[in-house]
């Protein structure tokens, strides 16, 4: 696919992917059509992922485990926030 073997379409990818570090940003990011292509799009119902990610984001966790990553979609949410 040309638009991930462009090495300016990755940089700028990778930038935007960078930029996105609220919650609902996030999420709203990862539902998208470009998360899609990306390969990067939950599983999970929107709203359940959200709220979790919400709580996590008040909890602050040092360290978060998950158990089977499949293609990495929530993993990518759970690196945006911020601990």
């Amino acid at each position: 696919m040309f638009l991930l073997k462009n090495p300016l379409t990755t940089s700028a990818i990778s930038l935007m992917l960078n930029m996105v570090t609220e919650v609902e940003k996030a999420v709203s990011f990862s539902f998208s059509p470009l998360a899609s292509i990306l390969s990067i799009r939950p599983t999970q119902v929107r709203e359940e992922i959200s709220a979790l990610l919400k709580i996590l984001k008040k909890l602050h966790p040092k360290y978060l485990l998950e158990i089977g990553t499949g293609g990495g979609e929530t993993l990518f949410l759970f690196t945006r926030i911020d601990s």
